[in-house]
């Protein structure tokens, strides 16, 4: 894979448009993800096109429309297992527990345990200790 500008732009517009999100400015959020996605798709590079639409997902499940989260959050697990991004897999299916949980979908619990294990397994004691709250919070057993 190379490394050009447009790759960064992506990558870069993606980090931008989740902060967006994150204070809840989800109309320039929504450009910017759907721009990054665009560019990330055009130049081939898998962990563009996961952030921007791991972003898109959160931006919907704000918004509740959970089917397109899903959707959202399912591509993003794909291009993020093309990368072999293991800590960005575990931070996807920690979503898409969330997003289960928010439609009563049973498989919560599953998303928790694996993103438990693949974070245990990098070491990433935070991310680790909030799989373990949630997973207490929802009574889950993982």
């Amino acid at each position: 894979m190379q490394f050009s500008f447009r790759q960064a732009q992506a990558w870069f517009t993606a980090f931008l448009a989740e902060a967006h999100c994150r204070a809840r400015r989800f109309e320039t959020a929504l450009e910017l993800a759907s721009q990054s996605l665009e560019l990330a798709r055009a130049t081939g590079t898998p962990p563009g096109i996961g952030w921007a639409a791991r972003t898109l997902g959160h931006i919907a499940h704000a918004r509740g429309a959970l089917g397109d989260a899903q959707d959202h959050l399912h591509e993003a697990l794909r291009a993020f297992e093309g990368a072999e991004a293991e800590f960005e897999i575990a931070r996807t299916h920690l979503d898409l527990a969330e997003l289960a949980r928010a439609r009563g979908d049973a498989s919560a619990p599953a998303h928790l345990a694996e993103a438990g294990g693949r974070l245990r397994a990098l070491g990433v004691t935070n991310w680790t200790e909030r799989v373990e709250a949630l997973t207490r919070a929802w009574g889950a057993t993982v």
